[in-house]
């Protein structure tokens, strides 16, 4: 699996996704700043994207998607594993995501793909009966 930064010239392979799933549009074309988009291919197909904001030693995992009919045969653990692995060679102390779901199923399934790789997580109900994921990993 080879990873790298989606910058201006590869941009439109992944445009339909950013537009849709992380609301990047001609109307906000603009990353933010310590954000970075981080692309995932594998045999020359782009299978999944993350995005990661860093604030000193630490990464921010914002999100991380894998192509939906590329979804349960591990590319995701792949992506989350070599990501990890080119964060802590980076310098990078700790690794941190937030999800925040209504839907019992997606909670279940962030709490163990996360669990799985070794985060540790904490669950809060929140007031709107959204429940909040959070979860550290030493990097």
């Amino acid at each position: 699996m080879n990873l790298f930064l989606i910058n201006r010239q590869n941009l439109p392979l992944y445009e339909k996704v950013l537009k849709s799933r992380f609301h990047l549009s001609e109307k906000n074309p603009r990353i933010p700043p310590n954000t970075f988009y981080i692309g995932a291919e594998e045999n020359g197909q782009n299978i999944g994207i993350a995005i990661l904001q860093i604030e000193e030693d630490t990464a921010f995992l914002q999100d991380i998607y894998i192509q939906p009919d590329l979804r349960n045969i591990g590319l995701g653990s792949r992506f989350l594993i070599q990501l990890t692995d080119h964060l802590r060679d980076s310098g990078l102390k700790d690794l941190v995501f937030r999800w925040i779901s209504r839907n019992e199923n997606d909670i279940l399934r962030n709490w163990n793909f996360f669990e799985n790789h070794e985060f540790l997580i904490y669950a809060n109900l929140l007031k709107t009966n959204e429940t909040l994921l959070v979860g550290m990993k030493v990097l």
